[in-house]
């Protein structure tokens, strides 16, 4: 039986490497890069506000989430798939752009598992900018990760819709076949007007021990998604990568930080690593959430059969909102 995709991420965890000059992807990398575009919409969930859990109905988008899992076309993740990520996102991005009067937004993602991650990332910030008239040619946008693998994928993504009539229904990085579906050109061929217009950097780079000799920008915004999630047991690099952050925030900039948190005494910590390198928590600004990557994947494939069913999830995803003093 094939292993849920989140057992290479915690349990697992290997790099992409080379043979003989080709690119071979590790586990993760090679399912991130063949997700589904998918987004959860329907406001389907149910809080009691005294478990912590959400209940779902078994609407038309859950038993289509549950499709997906059952057919092996595992959906993308990222701050896209569960609504209520999607949406707090945006609200944040919409905030800080009316703040900006005008002036460049300086964006950095820390961390992308895919091209398909950081498009539908930037489908995000593209809404949230179009719905308070934020000019597009004024975001400046760096995208960092230490996996060769994802940055040259947007590299290549990048490259395409700039300069090409369509989007390849084939790309190869360094000789690794990677097939692109076509609703996933057709979501790319929506934003290639918008892609011409933002000043787009790429870094390969591992946050916590080696820096990009040209890292003295002053970032109004750093975006990361489950980064700290694979750190739980190791406090001392999460404590490193936010003394960056310190550093190359802006004055006001904002940390929009998404992680799975199960205790008390780690979202203790979790905070008190923020505040110890300048980054204040605003608690009427952070809220809890779920992600079907933290579920039982079997329990979930078997809604799509069982019309009594009901998807119960944990709210154990936090999504924080931390600003530069």
């Amino acid at each position: 039986m094939p292993k849920d995709i989140m057992f290479y991420l915690k349990d697992e965890w290997t790099s992409c490497s080379f043979e003989n000059g080709r690119l071979i992807p590790c586990e993760y990398h090679k399912n991130r890069c063949n997700t589904k575009i998918f987004k959860l919409s329907d406001n389907s969930g149910e809080y009691d506000g005294i478990s912590n859990q959400v209940v779902h109905k078994r609407t038309d988008d859950i038993i289509e989430l549950s499709r997906l899992f059952n057919r092996e076309k595992d959906p993308t993740g990222g701050w896209f798939l569960v609504q209520e990520h999607r949406e707090w996102l945006e609200l944040r991005f919409k905030e800080k752009f009316k703040k900006m009067n005008g002036k460049k937004c300086k964006i950095l993602i820390a961390g992308v598992a895919s091209y398909i991650h950081f498009y539908t990332n930037l489908r995000i910030i593209f809404s949230a900018a179009t719905e308070v008239q934020f000019p597009i040619e004024n975001l400046i946008i760096h995208v960092i990760d230490k996996c060769i693998f994802p940055i040259y994928q947007i590299s290549e993504l990048d490259n395409i819709l700039r300069n090409k009539l369509f989007v390849s229904k084939q790309i190869s990085i360094f000789g690794y076949k990677l097939k692109i579906s076509r609703e996933t050109r057709y979501f790319l061929k929506e934003m290639k007007s918008q892609v011409k217009k933002i000043n787009l950097k790429l870094y390969i780079a591992d946050l916590q021990t080696s820096i990009p000799e040209d890292f003295s920008e002053k970032y109004d915004v750093i975006t990361e998604h489950f980064l700290t999630s694979m750190q739980k047991n190791n406090l001392q690099s999460m404590s490193k990568i936010r003394k960056l952050y310190k550093n190359i925030l802006s004055k006001e900039a904002l940390l929009l930080a998404s992680s799975k948190i199960k205790d008390d005494k780690y979202l203790s910590s979790y905070v008190k690593i923020h505040a110890k390198n300048g980054l204040t928590i605003k608690n009427d600004k952070t809220v809890r959430a779920w992600d079907p990557y933290s579920l039982n994947i079997e329990e979930l494939k078997f809604i799509e059969y069982n019309e009594d069913a009901k998807l119960v999830a944990p709210l154990i995803d936090y999504l924080f909102t931390f600003t530069k003093q």
